[in-house]
């Protein structure tokens, strides 16, 4: 079986399935056309998306990380895209409320759009809390910069690359989680991060923009909050919402990691290989 993630693995995969006379599967994990990185850049955005549209008919099997995602790809390509979320394996050990601090955890990649910056600002008014941030990327020496500019040393930690064993040991130290997106690229509007998952089995509420994938996990699971827009005040009352309801929300969490696990997903996910007669190829 070849196994190709996302639009730039596509032609290699394409032509290695020919060679070795295997099905492949497509992974979109994002609409990588409207990934912010190439916004405005007509050329590449119109050559992926072409990528895509000779490529895709040739995979056995398509699948992507959201429902919203998967509409969109599927009334572009003509073909059936499988909603499988990338979920966590079940935690089995999950840090006490006791055991928290007053930490706003961040993990992922440290790149233009997430909304770093506006949470770096809104830490002067959140004197009371520190801001960790486990990741790495192309805005992080900016970050850096602001993070002086303003004083702010003393409750800003970059904590740079983590494995997987420390991102869960550090994330199950905080509080709060934070996924804040621009809402200028339709690919994370229609997101449904990683780390959204990795955070509800860490047990840590976190702040979502109303996106709608975040909007109905919220709503379903209450294992957070969402806010409208990326202003300090949204982000300082969402966190303090958190912070007063701390007991409910990391209770829900233990109770959606349950369901939102790849035990759960796996099930899911066997049934698509076996109906596609993709096991044994």
């Amino acid at each position: 079986m070849i196994y190709a993630v996302d639009a730039d693995t596509l032609p290699a995969a394409a032509i290695l399935k020919f060679i070795l006379r295997k099905k492949m599967i497509y992974d979109a994990h994002e609409l990588m056309e409207e990934s912010p990185e190439i916004q405005g850049k007509k050329f590449i955005q119109s050559f992926w998306e072409s990528v895509q549209k000779i490529f895709v008919p040739f995979a056995s099997c398509c699948i992507t990380v959201g429902t919203e995602i998967s509409k969109i790809l599927e009334k572009k390509y003509k073909r059936e895209f499988h909603v499988i979320r990338n979920v966590p394996q079940m935690e089995m050990h999950v840090s006490n409320p006791a055991f928290r601090k007053n930490i706003i955890w961040y993990q992922g990649a440290v790149n233009i759009g997430r909304g770093l910056e506006q949470m770096i600002i809104s830490m002067k008014l959140l004197p009371d809390y520190e801001f960790h941030i486990a990741g790495d990327g192309d805005i992080l020496e900016s970050l850096i910069l602001l993070t002086k500019e303003n004083k702010l040393d003393d409750q800003i930690k970059f904590l740079g690359k983590c494995t997987p064993e420390m991102l869960r040991k550090e994330s199950q130290k905080a509080k709060v989680g934070i996924n804040l997106l621009s809402d200028q690229s339709l690919s994370y509007y229609l997101s449904l991060a990683n780390k959204t998952f990795d955070y509800i089995a860490a047990g840590l509420p976190a702040i979502h923009m109303n996106f709608p994938e975040y909007q109905n996990l919220i709503n379903k699971f209450q294992v957070g909050v969402t806010i409208p827009n990326l202003h300090s005040d949204h982000i300082v009352s969402a966190v303090r919402l958190i912070e007063n309801n701390y007991n409910e929300y990391y209770e829900n969490c233990l109770k959606a990691h349950d369901i939102l696990n790849w035990k759960q997903e796996q099930i899911k996910w066997e049934k698509i290989l076996i109906h596609d007669e993709l096991l044994q190829s």
